[in-house]
């Protein structure tokens, strides 16, 4: 098991101090990419603006992201879009893609807005 535990990335900007933790996944065999967060990592008191990245590295190769704040991350463990397994203590996103669409979890959660929009990070 892997002991990923604080952020990846420290930084500031306008005396601001924003920390990211960067999730990446390839393309699996369901047609989706699938990343997995321990909970001690969401539990964590991080001063400073928190962002989630989920990079998805294509079939072709290229690379894209999905940017999510703290506050969206809970609002998706609340709505069951990010899925809990309690046996692992760990949380599951999955996301999708479909016709230039990205979804959370299941089709009925698109979630485009934050697809390779790195705006949210300010």
């Amino acid at each position: 098991m892997s002991v990923d535990i604080g952020m990846d990335i420290i930084a500031t900007k306008n005396n601001k101090l924003f920390s990211l933790q960067v999730k990446t996944s390839n393309l699996l065999s369901g047609n989706s990419y699938v990343f997995d967060m321990r909970k001690v990592s969401l539990e964590r008191d991080y001063a400073g603006n928190v962002f989630y990245v989920f990079v998805m590295i294509h079939s072709n190769g290229l690379r894209s992201a999905l940017i999510l704040t703290a506050n969206k991350i809970d609002e998706l463990i609340d709505s069951n879009a990010i899925k809990e397994i309690k046996s692992h203590e760990k949380f599951r996103v999955t996301l999708k893609i479909r016709k230039e669409k990205i979804y959370i979890g299941t089709l009925d959660n698109p979630i485009d807005y934050y697809w390779n929009n790195w705006n949210i990070i300010k």
